[in-house]
């Protein structure tokens, strides 16, 4: 009877633990309780084979993982390769160019690069005499629109995108309102 009932309370007990998550369902042993010893080697085997289940997971989401990079690596060293091989291609088509023009021109070509390399290179300096304002005038406007990062098109400038934003208001006016003042 005595036997019994103690297995009764363990085990409300143990079930009261699982689900309140307060110990978990392996830690058994309690002084306040009478634990059932049975229940206590079937709880530390179900842990046994907790752990063993998580760290067969972990074995194979590692092994996965390491096969993944392996093949990235694999990937990119063989496109690296590629990249070699195409710029010694281009390196050997350039020196054939070169060589084939140094034969149909001959060796008059070097003679002018090497007179104009020792050549001095005569720095213009601005006197004031050529012209009056504090800086010397550009022969030509210098033209930076180049360099200016293009702008997306706005609703302003694409109607299209005007079109589409407000399809469907029924006050258009205000949404166009809302919708400027916001840019």
């Amino acid at each position: 009877m005595d036997s019994e009932h103690s297995e009764r309370i363990s085990r409300s007990i143990r079930k009261r633990c699982i689900v309140a998550r307060r110990v978990p369902r392996y830690v058994l042993k309690d002084t306040r309780y009478l634990w059932n010893e049975e229940l206590q080697k079937n709880a530390e085997k179900q842990h046994k084979m907790d752990l063993e289940v998580m760290r067969r997971i972990n074995l194979r989401n590692y092994a996965r993982e390491l096969a993944r990079l392996e093949e990235k690596r694999q990937v990119e060293y063989e496109l690296e390769c590629k990249m070699l091989a195409m710029r010694k291609a281009a390196d050997e088509k350039m020196r054939k160019m070169k060589e084939l023009l140094q034969q149909q021109y001959g060796v008059a070509d070097d003679k002018k690069s090497a007179d104009e390399a020792q050549k001095p290179v005569v720095k213009k300096h601005h006197s004031k005499a050529d012209h009056t304002g504090a800086y010397p005038k550009h022969s030509t406007p210098v033209n930076r629109s180049d360099k200016l990062p293009k702008q997306p098109l706005t609703p302003l400038r694409n109607p299209e995108i005007y079109a589409e934003t407000f399809a469907g208001t029924h006050s258009g006016a205000i949404g166009a309102r809302k919708f400027f003042r916001r840019r």
